[in-house]
């Protein structure tokens, strides 16, 4: 779930569109600061799973129109663009990961944080 989670962010951007060029350029920071929140919450919390969902709970409805957003300017980017950001953001990407990692061996199975989680995928359909 978490891998579906973070390929659906590393490929987004941004639905408001001054012009395709500058949305663009903004696009991988939202992208990597929403995936860096998320592992944030996640670490923070690997202690209680309770707590975990809350606040994935809360940060997930703060940021739904930028989910939303960057959710629909995915749709736009090109091969070139998703691999700029792969390459661009991959040490970020992979501290985000192992921050993850650790509270998701621990909560991953937890009903709340599924259902968060899954709340979260299904929201950017």
């Amino acid at each position: 779930m978490l891998r579906s989670l973070l390929s659906v962010l590393v490929a987004a951007g941004s639905a408001v569109h001054p012009s395709p060029a500058s949305v663009r350029a903004r696009t991988p920071e939202q992208a990597i600061a929403l995936v860096e929140g998320i592992a944030r919450i996640v670490d923070g919390d690997k202690m209680d799973c309770g707590k975990m969902a809350a606040d994935l709970d809360k940060y997930f409805q703060a940021n739904a129109a930028l989910v939303k957003n960057l959710q629909q300017e995915q749709k736009r980017l090109t091969p070139a663009e998703r691999k700029t950001f792969s390459v661009g953001y991959r040490e970020r990407l992979i501290a985000a990961q192992k921050k993850v990692s650790g509270g998701m061996q621990k909560c991953g199975s937890d009903a709340g944080v599924a259902r968060s989680l899954k709340e979260l995928l299904i929201q950017q359909r």
